[in-house]
């Protein structure tokens, strides 16, 4: 719990949203209710990858989780969501002016 208190701390300082699942429920209900609220990035922290000094990432819309290192997870996630960030704003931009270009003179 350790770690997750302190990567939730250095997200929210970051100025994200987080919400820490620490019921009592196998993983399986957790990651179905996280999509069924539409929780778009899911970290999970657990024993086995801690092991290893990995915790995994995961988009809604991907069908793969990435590990990354447990000592780094704050920057990675914050590089994971600015990369997001910049897509979602660069694929606005190509609408925008596909849109401009096919408008009539």
């Amino acid at each position: 719990m350790e770690q997750v208190l302190a990567l939730e701390s250095s997200l929210t300082a970051a100025g994200l949203d987080v919400l820490v699942d620490d019921r009592d429920q196998r993983p399986g209900v957790k990651f179905k209710d996280a999509d069924l609220i539409g929780i778009p990035l899911r970290v999970v922290i657990g024993e086995r990858g801690l092991k290893e000094g990995k915790i995994e990432v995961k988009w809604r819309t991907q069908s793969e989780a990435k590990q990354v290192d447990a000592a780094t997870a704050a920057e990675a996630i914050l590089a994971e969501i600015e990369a997001a960030r910049r897509g979602h704003d660069e694929a606005c931009q190509e609408r925008r002016q596909a849109r401009a270009a096919a408008k009539p003179s």
